[in-house]
């Protein structure tokens, strides 16, 4: 009789509650006002290393408090990071600051000069429980910052100025390849040209020294980019700047190829330095899909000293060092500077609106895995061993580039698998044949960001804006943790480093789109 009393009176409440607050039990605002706010903190005292820094590496952080919603972005500079270190952070700092974990989007803008989670011995990089320390104290600055707001939303097309797709069929018995940088320019054509990666490539797989010099049969990576710089500008009630959230999508890799390494936030860093010169406030880089995208610098790259190698290596060289470090270091800051002035360009055609709504919906995906990946690093040593012997064999047979080429997809999964891949997922994962991860909608007005886990693709992205063309979505990767490449079904059939460097099963990046076309749908 008690038990029954109880619930009858809990229902009679609930619906008094709900006559009340009609929003109680969803998680979107209404049209009020929604309160944001920014903060920032430096990384150093989470990181594991004596090395320098030529700039800080950075959390920005941003809370938007609504009616009956919070929603935090902290965009970190750090490579990359699991699912479960991202889960981590979000159930302490959730703890600590009433937040529900899921409403925290953990972002990382990729910066290859900064740390991964896991470096290439298995040895973790960052201390995640300072990290969570860290994060909790800017979240907590964040929200005591925040205050109504007005946002201006704009984006402009820069086209191929400022990126490169740098996957593309070479034309040769090479098939698809990637090539990360050494392209070369000339004064009347602005196209990549990748001829002379392509003879280092090609000179390198028969055994010989590399050959980086340019062919007389040109060939261009001219391919698709994803062209625009997204960005929102909020200021509060009496026009007085709190900060700015910017994305766009190319890999921030400059900064690891100077001969000193010292850490470095990459473009990212400068484009958010002059955002915040320009506007004031704190400014946060959001990473596109930028899986097969890279910075169109202009720099001159000569092979390294270092560049024999001791092992067959059948992937992209990385064996470059600038020629001019200066000349990178200023092609660094111009593409950082070029897409915050994009930004601006694009804020000054838009006027200021009332933020008054902010919605946020959240879903996890179960992404199926590969069913040949191996278990272990001790595995992936004795088939590296066989294909090695075989590859040496028939190099002595004077084959040609076609077959080696089968050869190099499988030895790129196993040189990348065997630093990276195994990390990123557990064996339980692995047992189970698929990992959990996370994606997220949030909308601010009428502009919808998806969030999406690992390193998206540009054709993800193009073909999510074109589906959705009314809502033109923001596209963000790398939040959330990370099972690196999520490449389309013809990047696997086709090969190359990003075909290949994957822990998915085939079918997998559709069902992926399937997953966040019906977040947007709804």
């Amino acid at each position: 009789m008690e038990h029954r009393f109880f619930l009858r009176a809990s229902m009679i409440y609930c619906m008094i509650l709900f006559s009340i607050f009609p929003d109680f039990a969803s998680n979107k605002t209404t049209d009020n006002t929604v309160k944001v706010g920014f903060s920032s903190v430096e990384l150093a005292s989470c990181i594991k290393s004596k090395q320098g820094y030529r700039l800080p590496l950075e959390a920005k952080c941003m809370i938007l408090e609504g009616n009956q919603l919070n929603a935090l972005i902290c965009a970190l500079d750090l490579t990359e990071v699991s699912n479960e270190f991202c889960w981590y952070l979000q159930t302490q700092i959730g703890k600590e600051l009433n937040i529900n974990p899921e409403s925290i989007l953990i972002h990382t803008t990729h910066t290859h000069s900064a740390l991964r989670q896991i470096n290439n011995w298995g040895e973790s990089e960052i201390d995640r429980q300072e990290l969570a320390v860290l994060l909790i104290n800017v979240a907590n600055e964040a929200m005591a910052n925040a205050k109504p707001a007005k946002v201006k939303i704009g984006e402009e097309n820069v086209g191929k100025s400022l990126s490169v797709n740098r996957r593309q069929d070479t034309g040769t018995g090479l098939g698809v390849q990637t090539y990360w940088f050494g392209y070369q320019y000339t004064e009347s054509d602005d196209r990549p040209e990748a001829s002379a990666l392509i003879n280092e490539m090609s000179s390198r797989w028969m055994g010989k020294m590399g050959n980086y010099k340019s062919g007389p049969d040109k060939v261009y990576f001219d391919r698709e980019v994803d062209p625009l710089v997204q960005t929102m500008y909020f200021v509060d009630s009496q026009d007085r700047p709190l900060g700015s959230i910017i994305r766009f999508s190319a890999h921030p890799h400059l900064a690891s190829f100077f001969k000193n390494q010292l850490f470095d936030p990459d473009f990212p860093g400068r484009t958010r330095r002059l955002m915040e010169k320009e506007l004031g406030g704190q400014c946060l880089f959001l990473q596109g899909g930028a899986g097969n995208l890279v910075p169109k610098e202009k720099v001159e790259y000569q092979l390294s000293d270092n560049y024999k190698f001791n092992d067959i290596y059948l992937g992209p060289i990385s064996r470059f060092y600038a020629v001019d470090e200066e000349k990178l270091l200023s092609e660094m800051n111009r593409i950082g500077e070029d897409i915050a002035r994009a930004a601006i360009k694009a804020l000054k055609r838009e006027k200021f609106t009332r933020l008054t709504k902010v919605n946020y919906t959240f879903k996890l995906l179960n992404i199926p895995l590969n069913p040949s990946l191996p278990n272990t690093k001790k595995e992936i040593e004795i088939i590296r061993k066989a294909l090695t012997n075989e590859c040496n064999a028939y190099r002595n047979t004077n084959g040609t580039l076609n077959e080696i080429r089968r050869l190099a997809n499988v030895m790129n999964w196993l040189d990348w698998g065997a630093y990276f891949a195994l990390g990123y997922t557990s064996e339980t994962d692995r047992q189970n044949g698929y990992t959990p991860m996370p994606y997220s909608v949030l909308q601010i007005n009428s502009t919808p960001i998806v969030f999406m886990s690992s390193e998206v693709v540009v054709e993800t992205t193009l073909d999510l804006r074109e589906k959705f063309k009314t809502l033109n979505p923001w596209v963000v990767s790398l939040t959330g943790g990370t099972i690196m490449y999520i490449p389309t079904d013809k990047m696997i059939d086709d090969g190359g480093y990003e075909g290949r460097c994957t822990v998915i099963e085939k079918g997998t990046e559709s069902k992926i789109r399937e997953h966040i076309a019906g977040m947007l749908g709804n």
